[in-house]
């Protein structure tokens, strides 16, 4: 029977733990990069029923905070994979 390093088996947990979180903060991530594309159709759409197209600034604010917000999430979702990548080919 072969012995089980218990320095191999917590760093096994803790990169699968790493990973699944990883996951989760890209699945947010894409959620709310969903919810913001809604979110400004819905806007432009009322903005087009009320026939008020001359300014497009704000339905486009209202996509780049969704974005924005996005950005941060995918920013932690690389930082997490970078702490866990065993290899610069991976990095990279």
């Amino acid at each position: 029977m072969e012995s089980v390093n218990p320095r191999e088996l917590a760093e096994s947990g803790i990169i699968n733990a790493v990973q699944w979180l990883k996951l989760g903060v890209e699945t947010i991530g894409a959620f709310i990069i969903a919810l913001g594309i809604l979110v400004a159709a819905w806007l432009l759409i009322k903005a087009l029923i009320q026939r008020r197209t001359a300014n497009f600034t704000a339905i486009r604010l209202t996509l780049a905070r969704y974005l924005a917000l996005v950005l941060e999430f995918q920013l932690g979702a690389d930082i997490l994979s970078t702490a866990i990548a065993p290899s610069w080919e991976q990095i990279g």
